[in-house]
């Protein structure tokens, strides 16, 4: 359970700080389709080391997108122009 909140709020950090970059969104959906096939493996077959692989997979990704924040936080923002 403290997992899946951790992943929630670093995911919503990562939507709000760089939510117009191309491939935070990219991430972002993989992310989402990942855990959405783990929780579909979870309440049909539930196959334990098949159920490990998305999860496993699905963490990297999130992985990815917490380490990478600081250098798209700093390289590539979006300026707005007035």
């Amino acid at each position: 359970m403290h997992m899946i909140i951790a992943s929630a709020i670093a995911l919503m950090l990562v939507s709000f700080v760089v939510l117009a970059y191309r491939y935070v969104r990219r991430f972002q959906y993989v992310y989402v389709v990942l855990r959405a096939v783990h929780g579909f493996f979870h309440c049909t077959v539930n196959f334990v080391p098949l159920r490990f692989i998305t999860y496993a997979l699905s963490s990297i990704v999130l992985w990815v997108m917490v380490g990478n924040l600081p250098y798209w936080c700093s390289n590539n923002v979006p300026q707005l122009n007035h």
